[in-house]
């Protein structure tokens, strides 16, 4: 399938960057010879400085060799950036619904009013025979400035000191292990606050971050998720921080440390089976 030529309207641009223009659709992996299984709406010009995708990605999901995802990947996810409109299908989809999805967002948009049933025309699609909504997430993507300054004393957790993590945080003593890295901001003989890497590829890395009640709203998030990105950029990573739009306590660690919004995510779980409706 060749580029497919797209004329934005403005509500488009104000959305993302005004002044980019996009310049169509450029397939991926090809349904029946023709249709991509996924989609990259792409721009001439886009937003200087943001980061390249493809690691972050890489390292959200794994996919099958028709570039569909797979395992407990969402059964669509959708990224919108100043630069790419980005839609990914579950393997398990229906090529039909596939087919369904990919029109719906080949739409020109509307009005930023009309938006909110673009979603729903997206939350139809997948309600299909035997197939169930079950999970809907949707939110900011951020990521870290160069030279980002350290917002308070924090620690790099490993072996031997992951005692720190106790009365409060044991349930982050499995990441020691596999989330590294994992950073904590300390008060006295214990860690208040932790961010570690919850997924990554060899350029990007996401993070998660959790403060103790008693602690939150005092700047500990900030100052582990500060030195989270650090530590990521020092492994020449590109650390991105993902956040749901209801959850505010996490946008304010966004807003104390002055990150960069990329774009916004939205993703959709289903579940199949003769009785899912």
């Amino acid at each position: 399938m060749g580029t497919l030529r797209v004329r934005p309207g403005a509500p488009i641009r104000q959305h993302l960057a005004a002044g980019d223009d996009y310049t169509g659709i450029r397939s991926g992996a090809t349904l029946r010879g023709r249709q991509p299984f996924r989609m990259l709406l792409a721009m001439t010009n886009g937003a200087a400085g943001l980061p390249d995708l493809s690691g972050l990605l890489e390292a959200m999901f794994q996919t099958d060799g028709r570039g569909r995802l797979v395992g407990s990947a969402p059964s669509f996810h959708l990224l919108r950036t100043p630069q790419n409109v980005i839609c990914r299908f579950h393997a398990d989809l229906a090529d039909e619904v596939v087919l369904l999805l990919e029109g719906l967002v080949r739409r020109e948009r509307g009005r930023p009013a009309q938006w909110q049933y673009e979603y729903g025309d997206y939350l139809s699609a997948l309600a299909a025979p035997n197939l169930r909504v079950a999970a809907m997430r949707a939110g900011p993507l951020y990521t870290f400035p160069d030279g980002l300054a350290p917002s308070g004393a924090c620690t790099a957790i490993n072996e031997s000191n992951s005692h720190l993590l106790h009365n409060g945080l044991e349930e982050w003593l499995p990441d020691v292990a596999t989330g590294q890295p994992l950073i904590a901001a300390v008060d006295g003989d214990r860690a208040v606050a932790v961010c570690a890497t919850v997924t990554a590829s060899r350029t990007a890395h996401c993070a998660a971050v959790e403060t103790l009640a008693a602690y939150r709203g005092r700047g500990f998030a900030a100052a582990a998720v500060a030195g989270w990105a650090r530590a990521v950029r020092a492994l020449g990573a590109t650390p991105f921080y993902g956040t749901t739009f209801d959850n505010i306590s996490s946008q304010r660690v966004a807003r104390r440390l002055d990150l960069p919004l990329v774009g916004s995510e939205f993703s959709v779980h289903c579940q199949s089976g003769p009785n899912a409706h």
